[in-house]
């Protein structure tokens, strides 16, 4: 497949670096250095925990992972290791994108359904690239929301 700029390479990029993405635009976001610390500790938090999930539960990726038509012909074929479930990339994006959400009280839309469009755009790909199946992300979703949801109840009752 050529290697051409179209709406389907924006999107495996952005769900391809999704993760990196969504932290850099959610500390920017933040008012208080407090909400950024807890954010950014809580996101640490959150990839230790997908790393201890994936252990504990073993379960391997998709066999026959598609290339990544949209990197450089070098890191095209890069391999995906360890466990899969859960998706460490749909976790990381919903860990952010969740904890967004709260922190602006869902007050600016655009804002928040970007954030969640990233999430659905992140487990697209990772499926699409057969680097996890539906099943991985949506786990992965769903605890990196509700990782985050704790994390952001813990730091409002911490009273800041």
């Amino acid at each position: 497949m050529k290697n051409s700029w179209s709406l389907t390479t924006l999107f495996d990029i952005l769900g391809y670096y999704g993760p990196i993405f969504l932290f850099v635009f959610v500390i920017l976001q933040m008012h208080t250095s407090y909400y950024a610390v807890v954010f950014s500790v809580g996101y640490i938090l959150n990839y230790i925990l997908n790393e201890i999930l994936k252990n504990l539960i073993r379960e391997p990726r998709p066999d026959n992972p598609v290339p990544y038509d949209f990197l450089s012909k070098e890191n095209k074929n890069v391999q995906s290791r360890g466990y899969g479930m859960p998706s460490g990339h749909v976790q990381m994006v919903a860990f952010a994108s969740t904890f967004y959400a709260l922190y602006h009280k869902f007050h600016n839309v655009f804002y928040t359904i970007f954030a969640f469009w990233l999430v659905f755009i992140t487990a697209y790909q990772r499926v699409k690239y057969r680097r996890h199946t539906i099943l991985q992300t949506m786990y992965g979703a769903a605890i990196g929301a509700l990782f985050a949801y704790i994390i952001y109840v813990i730091s409002k009752k911490s009273g800041v």
